[in-house]
């Protein structure tokens, strides 16, 4: 379970987030919603240790991460899959995948779900040998994920997955995101703006405005509230017919 108990961070003397309560159990879909500058991405890094918190405590299974590094929550199996990918592009996708495992090695005893998702998303088996760089957006979102499964991640965190992508591969990606979480009992922190896409494969949604969480609900709560999609998610293209 990642647990997050007053936190409040930022860059430099600039306040970000602040005194964010929250709690995402292993395989829970979890999507953090809200307008460019809420403070999603500033969530994603808070909890992956690229970002430290300057207030408050993050617990992974009740140990206390707050002040570890992170590569030392990457070891524990807190993954980060940022925003634009960032594959090595003049490796091919094994090597990148093999890369993933590394922040597995102190965690071996856990499954390795690699193999399965290449059954269940064969696609990503055919680019096997191909050079990472030379893969399309969608391709390149595909083999983050299946990195990131190779470090048999505890806790997903995933910055805009759907970011440039064609509707088609954003469904695929989404796929792959419900895989993590039903296959590999991930706790997924799903970071969106395709708020009917990320709340159809979410469990519950949270929307965040000026760094701090306004709302929080089922998926279907979300969907369902006027007050809610009027004031926060009223530009993400959620059409009416949907709610």
């Amino acid at each position: 379970m990642l647990e997050l108990t007053g936190v409040s961070s930022g860059y430099g003397a600039v306040p970000v987030l602040r005194d964010i309560d929250l709690t995402i159990t292993p395989g829970e879909v979890v999507t953090v919603l809200g307008a460019n500058g809420a403070g999603k991405t500033t969530l994603a890094r808070t909890v992956s240790g690229l970002l430290p918190a300057k207030e408050g405590s993050i617990r992974l299974d009740g140990a206390d991460l707050t002040r570890r590094r992170s590569h030392t929550r990457a070891g524990r199996g807190v993954i980060l899959v940022p925003e634009g990918r960032r594959l090595f592009g003049g490796l091919t996708v094994a090597q990148n995948v093999e890369l993933g495992r590394i922040a597995a090695r102190r965690r071996r005893a856990d499954a390795d779900p690699v193999e399965h998702l290449l059954d269940t998303f064969p696609k990503v088996r055919t680019l096997w040998d191909r050079q990472a760089g030379l893969l399309s957006g969608g391709e390149q979102q595909m083999v983050a994920l299946a990195r990131a499964a190779a470090g048999r991640p505890r806790v997903l965190l995933l910055d805009e997955p759907s970011l440039g992508l064609s509707p088609i591969l954003v469904d695929e990606v989404f796929a792959m995101v419900t895989f993590m979480a039903r296959e590999t009992g991930s706790a997924v922190l799903l970071i969106e703006q395709v708020v009917d896409g990320a709340l159809g494969v979410a469990d519950r949604g949270v929307v965040m405005s000026h760094g701090r969480i306004v709302a929080t609900g089922s998926a279907a709560e979300l969907r369902a509230s006027p007050v809610v999609r009027e004031a926060y998610l009223g530009m993400t293209g959620i059409e009416e017919a949907a709610s």
